[in-house]
């Protein structure tokens, strides 16, 4: 008997026989199906976790909360001009990277303002903002801010 035969049995090897079994129907093969590529272990992880429920980043609620408490002491400072009649209402993680969404809010209801001038006198105080935030965080980057203004008349 050879050593490279196919069979058992039959000395005999065929003519660009390799040796390896050939599958005969590959009829299921073209299609992809659900689940197809995945380990099984993820899965598991998954459903254990509640499923398709996006994971919160809980260190950038942390910095969250944190840029709050820094920015709502510098926007009340009177080095800020124009702004002393507004509060961060809501700052919250922009997704991926290092961007925050700052919602900022007049604290008379009464009083009458631009939204966008205002948000204009946030752009030029970024500067400002983000010198009061790097002292009061250890991070590598200052956080990027991006401001939205809340309408007068509205409170969060």
């Amino acid at each position: 008997m050879e050593a490279n035969s196919p069979e058992r049995g039959s000395g005999e090897r065929k003519a660009g026989d390799s040796g390896f079994r050939r599958v005969k129907s590959l009829e299921g093969a073209a299609e992809a199906r659900e689940g197809d590529g995945l380990d099984p272990k993820y899965e598991a992880r998954k459903k254990d976790r509640g499923g398709d429920q996006e994971r919160r980043d809980h260190a950038a609620e942390r910095l969250a909360r944190r840029l709050e408490d820094t920015m709502g002491l510098a926007i009340s400072l009177p080095a800020i001009e124009g702004l002393e009649d507004f509060a961060i209402a809501e700052v919250r993680h922009g997704g991926r990277g290092n961007c925050f969404a700052v919602r900022v809010y007049c604290l008379d209801p009464t009083l009458r303002y631009d939204p966008a001038e205002i948000r204009e006198r946030l752009k030029l105080a970024r500067g400002r903002l983000r010198a009061d935030i790097a002292g009061s965080i250890t991070r590598k980057r200052v956080p990027d801010l991006v401001f939205e203004v809340l309408p007068p008349g509205i409170l969060p």
